[in-house]
């Protein structure tokens, strides 16, 4: 059976993203890349030098189509982000499972869809047009401006 969907990474959203980055840079995670979505959402991705996983951090903006409140305690902050194909057929099969959509929106190359499965928990899939990202990139890092981090020293 063909994958209709692959593993992309996992993000977390933080109220303070310079301070997050700084702890887990401690912990020995590297910057990989940094940027401002157009709604003014700011995203760093880092990756472990060991595992390559990748992580995103993400302080959202007001405007941000898919801002709301930031709970105290962490429960919904996360979410599973996956790579898709195609995005309709992956949203009509998570919807029957339980899933409800709660934004849609395209930005540069890409379709997103952000959903909830019935826990809370945020599952985001993003569709690219073909050859619009290059596969070490991170996965929004082709939609955006891209800035290199600074180098200190």
């Amino acid at each position: 059976m063909r994958r209709s969907a692959y593993f992309v990474c996992t993000d977390a959203r933080v109220r303070h993203l310079d301070s997050s980055v700084r702890i887990l840079r401690v912990l020995g995670l590297r910057i990989h890349a940094r940027t401002r979505m157009r709604d003014g959402t700011r995203i760093v991705w880092l990756r472990d030098p060991v595992t390559g996983q990748l992580l995103e951090l993400f302080e959202l903006s007001p405007r941000s189509p898919i801002s709301e409140p930031l709970p105290r305690s962490p429960r919904n902050d996360r979410a599973v982000v996956f790579g898709v194909r195609e995005v309709e057929p992956i949203v009509r099969r998570l919807e029957t499972a339980g899933a409800r959509v709660v934004a849609r929106f395209d930005q540069g190359s890409a379709r997103f869809v952000f959903l909830r499965d019935p826990n809370g928990i945020r599952i985001e899939l993003v569709a690219w047009r073909s050859g619009s990202r290059r596969p070490e990139d991170p996965p929004l890092l082709s939609l955006v401006r891209r800035r290199r981090p600074r180098r200190r020293g």
